[in-house]
């Protein structure tokens, strides 16, 4: 199937296709996959926005100084909760043409679950992807423990508790819906995980659909990491008896121009 042979599930893209339950559903999903500054920030005088977008392009250009300058220095940190700094070359990885860097994702990561909205208070956690990541690495296709016959657990990972102190287990188990940025074989999508209709969406800039039954194996394990990461909150898990995993919906997106960019949209 091409991109334009694919189903519309109205992101605010296409005139929406469909006409079954599902597509109010996946409409609630669109509301919470927009942006939310513009509709929650006061509006601001023209030349304000002009100082701001100044000031903004000023530190754009300090941030992504050319490659080979200061490039281990820190230039973020986000203090608070928790600690998290970032280093120039993490900065330099948003420039065009370039993989965008996991320490980015992560830090937008905090800053939105932050945002002081009624989406990112109420209905929205976005996961840091580090956990996510390690667990895919760890055990790719192999994510079902051959022992036991269930699926591998988050403390197979080598110190662990080192990632979990990031997350906030009230957001778990009280937001409705749970965003989930990967980074795996140099490409970046996302995961949301509908708690309340038990559902699960991919939203990926080049795909519209499981590029392969390996990709479609790991999804699955995807929606069992965030669980496990529900149960570890205090949630009760989210399956039923014998099943461990679910098959997620392909979301249609715009495609992105380039085989780099898919970082840009998982940010959008």
């Amino acid at each position: 199937m091409n991109r334009d042979e694919a189903p519309s599930f109205n992101l605010g893209i296409d005139p929406p296709l469909l006409t079954t339950q599902d597509i109010s559903d996946i409409e609630e999903l669109d509301e919470l996959v927009k942006k939310s500054k513009d509709q929650f920030q006061t509006p601001q005088p023209k030349k304000s926005l002009e100082n701001q977008k100044e000031l903004e392009e000023k530190v754009v250009t300090w941030a992504t100084l050319p490659k080979g300058e200061n490039e281990f220095e820190t230039i973020f940190k986000l203090t608070g909760d928790m600690f998290l700094e970032a280093m120039r070359y993490q900065f330099q990885s948003m420039t065009p043409k370039t993989y965008i860097d996991i320490q980015v994702i992560t830090i937008m990561c905090h800053i939105l679950n932050k945002e002081q909205n009624e989406r990112f208070e109420k209905f929205v956690y976005c996961v840091p992807p580090e956990i996510m990541v390690r667990m895919f690495e760890k055990h790719g296709q192999s994510w079902m423990d051959i022992q036991n016959n269930r699926p591998h657990g988050i403390a197979s990972l080598v110190n662990h508790e080192e990632y979990m102190v990031y997350l906030d287990k009230k957001k778990l188990l009280t937001h409705r819906f749970i965003f989930a940025p990967i980074l795996f074989s140099e490409h970046w999508w996302l995961y949301v995980l509908d708690v309340e209709k038990i559902d699960f969406f991919v939203l990926d800039s080049k795909n519209i659909v499981s590029p392969s039954h390996e990709r479609s194996s790991l999804n699955r394990f995807a929606s069992n990491i965030l669980d496990q990461l529900r149960i570890w909150a205090g949630a009760p898990s989210i399956f039923d008896q014998g099943s461990c995993s679910l098959l997620p919906r392909y979301v249609n997106i715009p495609g992105q121009p380039n085989e780099t960019d898919c970082g840009v949209f998982v940010m959008k």
